[in-house]
């Protein structure tokens, strides 16, 4: 584990360059270097985005998924039952410190529901 580890941040290591290289500068505080194929291995120019934040680069990790597992990318995952929707027919929750995240109207109250019923009965 401890090689793939190193060849893995050894990989991260070469996009950057390659993009330092092509772009003329430093990668610009919270830029960061996105695989299209997301294969880390894959430092092909063609497969490399720069993103302007870490939380852009989280997006396209998110579409990319939606897109191969449900063929919309702005479709989300309900946090709770795992079926893709789209955003209008979900209810958008903010975690602290994390992303939004999504859940359908009934599986919202259903867990509320389910959260209320572990507190109060033994």
């Amino acid at each position: 584990m401890a090689a793939y580890n190193s060849r893995l941040t050894a990989s991260y290591a070469e996009a950057r360059f390659l993009v330092k290289r092509i772009l003329g500068r430093e990668l610009r505080n919270g830029e960061c270097v996105y695989h299209i194929d997301e294969n880390p291995f894959n430092n092909d120019l063609s497969n490399l985005v720069v993103c302007p934040s870490t939380a852009y680069h989280e997006l396209l990790h998110v579409r990319t998924k939606a897109l191969q597992e449900c063929g919309h990318v702005d479709w989300r995952k309900c946090f709770t039952c795992k079926q893709y929707d789209a955003k209008e027919n979900m209810i958008e929750i903010r975690p602290t410190g994390r992303g939004p995240r999504y859940r359908h109207s009934k599986c919202h109250s259903d867990y509320n529901g389910q959260a209320l019923l572990r507190r109060w009965c033994p």
